[in-house]
């Protein structure tokens, strides 16, 4: 009976200090787990906040940057070019000329002709220019192509070509005249001026 009570005395005392180490170190690693995971929440958290990407292409490489590039359409068969042209050198640059192909056609087929940027727009050092900003299109005339597969829902290829950088080519989408594009300048807006406008 001694024996009994002497292993009982030496688990009731062990015993009930061993569980008590590991529930501590399990509520420990439970509360920091709860305080990490709460880390991203909350109304700041990059989870709850929304990101409406552009529907134009970006072309990033290259001395001059062409952002959220689209053709924003007109008529049928005609649409107004809208980008944000970013000029990361330090020096003066211009656009000087604007083309355009249908990709999906072989070379030649489908003609696009394109307004003349005239006069050349000037693109200063470190500065964000956009096409569709209404004192540029009073400037040089909004930038308008016309041709056959020139509708919403088509994909062109444009080139814009510049005076010192090399070129930037990129497909582009042709999206309807809605919200957001309403108010992009056209040929009527600037009293004639674009393609076929003069």
């Amino acid at each position: 009976m001694f024996v009994l009570a002497a292993l009982v005395g030496r688990r009731s005392g062990p015993a009930w200090r061993c569980p008590r180490r590991p529930a501590a170190l399990v509520g420990a690693a439970l509360a920091s787990t709860l305080g990490l995971a709460g880390c991203s929440t909350g109304f700041g958290a990059q989870t709850t906040e929304l990101y409406t990407a552009p529907d134009g292409t970006d072309v990033r490489d290259g001395d001059v940057e062409a952002l959220n590039v689209l053709i924003v359409a007109n008529d049928a068969g005609s649409g107004t070019l809208v980008a944000a042209l970013v000029n990361q050198t330090e020096q003066s640059d211009r656009l000087e000329s604007v083309s355009a192909t249908d990709p999906d056609l072989g070379p030649g087929a489908g003609t696009i002709t394109v307004a003349d940027v005239s006069p050349p727009l000037d693109l200063p050092p470190t500065t964000l220019v956009q096409l569709a900003d209404p004192a540029v299109a009073a400037e040089i005339g909004p930038v308008v192509l016309e041709g056959d597969t020139v509708d919403a829902g088509q994909t062109l290829q444009v080139t814009l070509t510049f005076a010192k950088a090399a070129p930037v080519v990129a497909e582009v989408p042709v999206v309807p005249r809605a919200e957001p594009y309403e108010s992009v300048p056209t040929p009527a807006d600037t009293g004639g001026r674009g393609a076929g406008g003069g």
